[in-house]
C-alpha cells in the first residue's frame, strides 16, 4: 500500500490506496494553522500518517507539495503560503519521522499524472492539467519515451527525467514506465 500526502497552502490531506486508482482510505481535507507553518503541519502529519501506516501496511509514501521542490534532492524549495518549508529535506525528514522511504513531487505535476492515469485525461495524449486553489499551478503528461531520454517541452526547455520524477512515476504507475506517460513538465508558481 501507498500513503499519498499532498501539502498545500489551506489544506493537508492524507489517502491510502494500491497504486491502481482506487482509494482505500480516500483522501479527506484538514485544515492547516498557518500560523504554526510547516513545523505544525509535520506534526499533523506524523499523528495521522502514523495510524494509516499501521492500520494499512503502508510500504511507501509520496508527496505532493504545493509548491516549487527539488525532487532529485528530496527537497521542498519553499512555500508561497506557509512559512517553514525553505529547503526542506523532506524525504529524510520522513525516513526519519516515520520510518517509510518517500518520494517528493509537485502537487500539480502529480494531479496531472492522476487525471492522465485514471481520470478524465485517459486514453489522452498530451494531457494539459491546471489546478487553481490557494496557488496556480499546471502540467504537461507527455508520451512513452525510453529511459532517461530527453524531452522537449512546449516551451523549448530542454529537461529530464530525474530519479524523484521516476520514482513519482512508480507511485502512480506501479512502474517507472507506464504503459502510455512518463514525465511531467516542471510547473509551479
Amino acid at each position: 500500500m501507498f500513503l499519498g500526502i499532498e501539502i498545500g497552502g489551506t489544506k493537508l490531506q492524507l489517502g491510502v490506496g494500491a497504486g491502481e486508482g482506487e482509494f482505500v482510505v480516500a483522501p479527506e481535507p484538514i485544515l492547516v494553522d498557518r500560523a504554526a507553518g510547516a513545523e505544525g503541519i509535520r506534526r499533523e502529519i506524523v499523528k495521522r500518517a502514523s495510524l494509516l501506516i499501521s492500520r494499512h501496511a503502508v510500504e511507501r509514501i509520496g508527496f505532493g507539495f504545493g509548491g516549487p521542490i527539488d525532487a532529485a534532492r528530496g527537497r521542498t524549495i519553499t512555500s508561497h503560503q506557509i512559512a517553514g518549508w525553505d529547503d526542506f529535506p523532506i524525504v529524510e525528514w520522513c525516513r526519519d519521522a516515520l520510518r517509510l522511504p518517500s518520494t517528493l513531487g509537485n502537487d500539480a505535476d502529480l494531479a496531472a499524472l492522476a487525471e492522465a492515469k485514471f481520470g478524465a485525461g485517459r486514453g489522452c495524449d498530451p494531457v494539459f492539467y491546471v489546478t487553481v486553489g490557494t496557488g496556480i499551478g499546471g502540467a504537461t503528461t507527455l508520451v512513452v519515451l525510453p529511459p532517461n531520454a530527453h524531452l522537449q517541452n512546449a516551451i523549448g526547455q530542454r529537461t529530464h527525467l530525474s530519479t524523484g520524477d521516476v520514482d513519482a512515476l512508480r507511485l502512480v504507475y506501479g512502474s517507472s514506465t507506464p504503459p502510455q506517460l512518463t514525465a511531467v513538465s516542471p510547473s509551479t508558481v
